[in-house]
């Protein structure tokens, strides 16, 4: 799944009869290549739904477990909206710190959250690196 088509969806929970929210950004642990959360509203709220919180992906929605899902931004999502791994439109940086284009779109994987492929401004790359690494090919750096 691309995140360019969830951005924007609506964010809903089972016996909520009202939107949460929507989604506007997500956040990347660099080294895991996982998407740890989903950025909702304003960024700048700090209000996210981590990615155990979601239930799945239906056309227009987001679907969340519960109403509760929608929260301020803790522990290791902090760490990484502080510094700078809201992905897009961020830098995309090999493991020596060549600057290979911007993040323009995730491909990931809807099940697990785990990204499948970067999408910058000049190529599109591999996200997830083969077992026998512990190092992602990229990270996403900091602006």
């Amino acid at each position: 799944m691309l995140f360019s088509a969830l951005r924007g969806r609506r964010l809903l929970a089972p016996g909520s009869p009202s939107v949460l929210g929507r989604v506007v950004d997500l956040v990347i642990d660099p080294l895991a290549m996982m998407i740890e959360a989903l950025c909702v509203d304003d960024r700048a709220a700090g209000r996210v739904v981590i990615w155990p919180a979601i239930a799945g992906f239906v056309p227009d929605a987001v679907m969340l477990r519960s109403k509760w899902s929608v929260g301020p931004a803790e522990g290791r999502v902090a760490e990484l909206i502080a510094t700078g791994h809201h992905a897009l439109d961020k830098p995309v940086l090999t493991e020596t710190g060549t600057r290979i284009g911007r993040l323009n779109d995730v491909e990931f994987d809807p099940e697990t959250g785990t990204v499948t492929r970067l999408i910058t401004s000049r190529d599109a790359i591999q996200g997830r690196v083969p077992a026998t690494t512990d190092r992602p090919a990229a990270a996403v750096g900091q602006r």
